[in-house]
């Protein structure tokens, strides 16, 4: 039983469990984080790639296209640039349907060897479903050498899988065709339900063996394309789902609970303090130092898409902001059930899961909260077509960032008291070494007034904590008081380049 001198403790998301355990694996064996957008241009989602123009992965039916079409309804667009698809034009840009973009930046932005990892979200219009979510996070693996093999990447690959499943867990290459990777395989695992022992197995479908993801060579093209000479460097990559391995490993028959936000799938990791802070002083990435500090204080993390509404974010944003609604970046063909805007903050999409489940969440909890990626508004250049075969000039490597909008990391959370909730995000910056000062702030759009502001030593606005206003908890039909905030873990906002 938790003292009242001890603060509640809180729970981690199992999904950002695994990502921590993946992370340790990979850092012990020498390989480093590398990192990238995912709002991305679509000649990193493509082209560099290798992926041609009538490749099916470019069909609306397999990446979400990305517009500013808000400028429409502000008059800002011509005529002839209102027209219905196919004529209207596009952005250039995408949400990321996979992880490889990010090999593909570190490839064109640091020397071999390399050996490098990523997990972050990818972005497909598959409707929510048991197997499907248009949300999902991937694990991304490059090893840059001279010499390197499909021998070595199998040899990495079973280790992760022993690491993750166990040590009696087996492994295949399968051989496949990515544009990208020459030779390419899938990588399976032997069913650990029949081990492929029973042509009835619900899990397996009798098939005896479970995709778990794609592997290979890298591309010697691939390699051209971003400045490595494939007669001096090798290369392989690979791609892995990981709520898949979740499911995989924990015998999960419903992907929904894991990407949907559910609060008893959310929570069900409760920790024990002691473990709790056992494991955070020995996690060294700033990131899950954060998440750590946020569930000692008693949150529970949660997972939501980061989909909105343009009313949703009339409620929260500051309507004389030139930029709050008319450059919002939306899906140019959303599909059903989700929304079409990308959210520049987090409030909305725990509103809308605190909506649904909010009384569920048991009294001992702060509340809930969650750190990931907004998408700020603003009008950028068109992303520009850059010809492959070689490694673009600095030029055209400057062009291609520069239409690529900010997409800084926030913390956000929902709660019942304001002062539980001021206390547990000073102390998640805190931990990342930033101290903040308390101003009282009645400007607030989705706060009541006596808002607390939290300004760094240099002046720097970090965020707001506060109670909602009344528009805003009309507008998600909540009954109850609520405290809510929102901080940057970026405080420099400065565009991500690598």
């Amino acid at each position: 039983m938790t003292s009242c001198s001890q603060p509640p403790r809180g729970s981690l998301h199992p999904l950002t469990l695994l990502r921590q355990q993946i992370a340790g694996f990979f850092q012990a064996r020498g390989y480093t984080p590398m990192d990238g957008p995912e709002i991305e241009a679509e000649w990193f989602n493509f082209d560099v790639l290798n992926m041609a123009d009538d490749h099916f992965a470019r069909t609306p039916d397999n990446t979400f296209y990305l517009i500013q079409s808000a400028a429409e309804q502000y008059g800002e667009l011509t005529t002839s640039e209102q027209q219905p698809e196919p004529h209207r034009p596009r952005s250039g840009l995408v949400l990321r349907a996979h992880t490889s973009p990010v090999q593909a930046r570190t490839l064109l932005t640091q020397s071999p060897p390399l050996y490098r990892f990523h997990i972050g979200r990818t972005y497909r219009p598959d409707a929510l479903d048991a197997t499907h979510s248009p949300v999902f996070n991937q694990l991304e693996g490059l090893a840059v050498d001279r010499h390197l093999t499909m021998d070595n990447l199998k040899q990495l690959l079973d280790e992760l899988a022993h690491s993750l499943f166990g040590q009696g867990v087996v492994t295949r290459l399968r051989s496949y065709e990515f544009a990208y990777a020459q030779p390419a395989a899938e990588i399976d695992i032997q069913c650990n339900q029949c081990h492929g022992q029973s042509a009835t197995c619900p899990t397996c479908q009798g098939e005896g063996w479970i995709e778990w993801g794609g592997c290979g060579m890298v591309h010697r093209d691939v390699l051209i394309n971003c400045g490595v000479d494939p007669d001096a460097f090798s290369a392989f990559s690979f791609g892995i789902g990981v709520e898949r391995t979740l499911m995989l490993r924990d015998g999960l028959q419903d992907l929904q609970p894991i990407v949907n936000g559910d609060l008893t799938y959310a929570s069900s990791r409760a920790m024990d303090l002691a473990t709790a802070e056992a494991e955070k002083s020995g996690t060294h990435d700033i990131d899950s130092q954060t998440d750590w500090t946020m569930a000692t204080e008693g949150w529970v993390q949660v997972s939501t898409f980061p989909f909105t509404s343009v009313q949703a974010l009339a409620c929260v944003q500051p309507a004389t902001l030139p930029d709050s609604l008319a450059n919002y970046w939306q899906l140019r063909d959303p599909i059903e059930g989700i929304e079409p805007v990308m959210q520049p903050l987090l409030l909305p999409g725990l509103l809308t899961l605190w909506q649904q489940q909010g009384t569920a969440l048991p009294l001992h909890y702060g509340g809930i909260f969650e750190r990931a990626r907004v998408f700020l508004p603003a009008r950028l250049p068109l992303a520009p077509s850059v010809a492959t075969g070689s490694a673009p000039s600095d030029e055209h490597l400057a062009q291609l960032y520069s239409a690529i909008p900010l997409q800084p990391f926030h913390l956000a959370a929902l709660g019942r008291s304001k002062e539980q909730l001021l206390a547990a995000m000073r102390a998640a910056l805190a931990a990342r070494g930033v101290v903040v000062h308390c101003h009282v702030d009645d400007q607030v759009a989705w706060a009541a007034s006596g808002a607390t502001t939290l300004v760094t030593d240099a002046g720097d606005i970090v965020g707001h904590v506060g109670q909602l206003a009344t528009h805003v908890l009309a507008a998600w039909r909540l009954s109850e008081p609520l405290a809510a905030g929102e901080i940057t873990m970026d405080i420099t906002l400065q565009e991500e380049k690598q």
